[in-house]
């Protein structure tokens, strides 16, 4: 049977280097910290720097939260079609 390893980040450790930390130990999937939607849809520098991605650390989850379900779906539809700055190094 196979198995998959899931390792969730620490607040204390910034996101890119414990992802790639993760994956260099066997993580087969890795997670962004939660991204607020609101500042997803308004390109806030905040929001949109927490999915500075690599190749390297893929496949990887992005979690985001709010509270207007509006909001949440365009956040969704911006993070799948990359139509946004971290898309663009």
């Amino acid at each position: 049977m196979a198995s998959h390893c899931f390792w969730l980040r620490w607040k204390i450790l910034p996101d890119p280097p414990f992802r790639s930390l993760c994956k260099k130990f066997g993580a087969d999937m890795v997670y962004t910290e939660f991204i607020s939607s609101e500042g997803l849809i308004r390109d806030a520098d905040k929001s949109v720097c927490k999915l500075n991605l690599s190749d390297e650390e893929r496949p990887v989850g992005i979690q985001i939260f709010g509270n207007n379900i509006e909001s949440m779906k365009q956040a969704a539809s911006t993070c799948r079609t990359g139509k946004s700055r971290f898309n663009r190094h």
